[in-house]
């Protein structure tokens, strides 16, 4: 059994909200991953014209991320024993091989893991858990978006930009509808689980709530070189003027109507006004902004889900309030818990970094997985009604929400869960 430093370095590497310490280097592959000469190429006149905001050093176009090593497979001779058996990633299997352990004992355990296709399983495995059904049915964007997608209704039309950290570009959920990718700075940092995530759940083939819409992607770091414990935004800020300057040159029928970003801005965090402005700019131009201070920016109170990971994704009734949440939402004021509804968050497969079709559960997924299942949502109404406003939208997230109560330890709660077939059914009707 690997040591606690092994597991605390493993953990600290996979953190879902940790600030990715990019190095200024890359390798440039050629453009198969870039749209075209005239949409993409910083060097190009028109580009240079209406793309200022961004210094040509820091323009990579056409790089193409390969699946990260394995760093981790390793045999395990005794499953962990995490100081914080509710911390994400507490009980991670995730390409490890444990067919030599007696799992029989441990059936409760097994329920919190977290694994992934490349997990080596015992032939003995306690009955009711199967991994290959909890891995399937985590795909699911659930409550009904795949009965959206049977109608045709599946983002496209719509294009998504999404800022994250480095993205695996030949992943087999989205490789064929990634139009551009770049890295601001330019990394020299292997593919990364979180920015493959969260781009599958908002429009992964088989993961993503809009599997139709097209991806433009940027992965942008939080540090700087110099400072790698100071959180700064500037590259974030840089990298949404970058998408709204690209998207100038869209057509229309192709342009960029979302940026998904699974980060939150901190008022007193280095490159906060510039943050602001960018967002600022994004509203002016038509496009939605959408981070984990969504209730800062725009006034929408969006929080997250949990359910039993052998339940139906599609079954609202099944759905409670997700992991930390549950301990402080009861304490909110009426009129204050009225604002939020709810999203899909944990019990989720998303696209993996180490390989082109491997997938990843994980029985917690906080924010970082609600931003683009919400970004998703709004490409499918984009799709249904082109002129969608953000305010349009979350109003009629809002009317068509079911109400259900919960069981949130000894307290029960009426909460607001998104209704995906509902939201489009009003939004068409507009």
């Amino acid at each position: 059994m690997h040591g606690k430093a092994s597991m605390a370095a493993r953990a600290a590497a996979l953190v879902l909200l940790a600030a990715t310490l990019f190095s200024a280097c890359g390798r440039q592959t050629g453009g198969a991953t870039t749209a075209s000469a005239q949409t993409t190429a910083s060097t190009t006149t028109e580009a240079t014209t209406i793309a200022p905001h961004i210094p040509d050093r820091n323009i990579q176009i056409g790089i193409q991320r390969e699946p990260g090593p394995q760093t981790f497979f390793e045999v395990l001779n005794a499953l962990p024993t995490p100081e914080d058996p509710d911390a994400p990633f507490a009980y991670d299997l995730r390409s490890y091989d444990i067919s030599a352990l007696d799992l029989q004992p441990h059936a409760e355990l097994l329920w919190k893991a977290d694994f992934d296709n490349d997990t080596v399983w015992p032939q003995k495995i306690p009955e009711g858990f199967d991994p290959t059904l909890i891995l399937e049915n985590g795909k699911n964007p659930g409550l009904g978006v795949r009965s959206l997608h049977e109608r045709g209704i599946d983002g496209r039309g719509v294009s998504i930009g999404i800022i994250d950290q480095t993205l695996l570009t030949t992943h087999e959920e989205y490789a064929d509808r990634l139009m551009h990718y770049e890295e601001i700075p330019v990394s020299c940092e292997p593919a990364a689980m979180h920015g493959t995530g969260v781009t599958s759940l908002a429009l992964g083939k088989t993961c993503g709530v809009a599997p139709g819409a097209k991806l433009y992607y940027i992965a942008s770091r939080l540090t700087e070189d110099d400072a790698p414990n100071v959180i700064t935004y500037e590259y974030r800020a840089q990298s949404i003027h970058r998408l709204l300057d690209i998207n100038l040159q869209l057509p229309e029928g192709e342009k960029i109507r979302v940026i998904s970003m699974s980060r939150g801005f901190d008022k007193g965090d280095k490159g906060y006004a510039e943050m602001m402005a960018a967002i600022e700019r994004a509203k002016q131009e038509g496009v939605f902004v959408v981070s984990t201070s969504i209730g800062a920016e725009y006034g929408f109170g969006v929080l997250g889900l949990e359910r039993a990971p052998q339940d139906s994704p599609d079954d609202a009734r099944k759905y409670n309030i997700g992991g930390w949440i549950k301990e402080w939402f009861p304490k909110l004021a009426a009129v204050e818990s009225e604002r939020y509804v709810f999203f899909p968050m944990n019990n989720r497969t998303y696209a993996g970094a180490n390989r082109n079709d491997g997938y990843e559960y994980s029985q917690q997924g906080g924010l970082s997985w609600v931003m683009p299942y919400v970004s998703g949502l709004y490409a499918l109404c984009c799709q249904v009604k082109p002129d969608i406003t953000p305010d349009e939208f979350w109003q009629a997230v809002t009317e068509t929400a079911y109400e259900q109560q919960v069981q949130n330890g000894a307290v029960v709660q009426t909460i607001r869960i998104v209704n995906p077939t509902e939201l489009v059914a009003n939004i068409e009707g507009r």
